[in-house]
């Protein structure tokens, strides 16, 4: 008989056993009784926290999205006391890039489901993310093409850039920060550049 514990303890193992499955199985495929399985749980249980995966799902990416921002926050404290946008976008997407590292097991999947949900729900997350960002360093530079338009380039570069690294093995387990910091630094150096903006 499983016992309930903590909403904290539960929703991690719940979390936990997501993240896990999505990387052997379509996100398509799996069910809640997968989740409650590989998480240990009941599955009324899962109704506890969570509607379904795909709030199960969004519920991780926004989780990623607060982890960056408070994160972020305390760093702009420190090193970004002049306020330069071009700054806090960066140390904003060296927390996020923190917060994604910690969830893998998402790359594998969007690597592995281009077609799928998981993709398409990445990519919308994403969009609203980087409209914020290029919104807030629009402050200083302004924009040669649309705010949509670059948030689509950035974003299909981006992640294009990650998938096809991870897909032909160019970063091994020992360089798989090297592939953040890569894919960080690339979005840095599009921020300065003059490819999207114009002082």
């Amino acid at each position: 008989m499983y016992m309930k514990t903590n909403t904290l303890t539960t929703k991690d193992k719940i979390i936990k056993a997501f993240l896990k499955l999505i990387t052997i199985k379509d996100f398509e495929h799996i069910t809640i009784k997968d989740i409650a399985h590989y998480a240990e749980i009941h599955r009324i249980t899962f109704y506890d926290y969570y509607t379904d995966k795909y709030e199960l799902l969004d519920d991780i990416y926004q989780q990623m999205k607060q982890e960056a921002t408070i994160e972020s926050t305390k760093i702009n404290k420190k090193n970004n006391i002049n306020e330069s946008s071009y700054l806090g976008v960066s140390n904003y997407l060296h927390c996020f890039v923190n917060a994604l590292k910690k969830r893998n097991e998402l790359v594998i999947a969007l690597a592995n489901q281009t077609g799928g949900y998981i993709y398409f729900a990445f990519v919308t997350f994403l969009n609203d993310s980087f409209c914020k960002l290029i919104t807030y360093h629009n402050k200083e530079k302004k924009l040669i093409y649309s705010l949509e338009q670059t948030s689509s380039f950035m974003i299909g570069g981006i992640i294009s850039f990650v998938i096809s690294s991870y897909k032909q093995g160019k970063y091994k387990d020992e360089n798989y920060d090297k592939l953040f910091y890569d894919a960080q630094n690339l979005i840095q150096k599009l921020f300065l550049s003059n490819i999207i903006f114009v002082d």
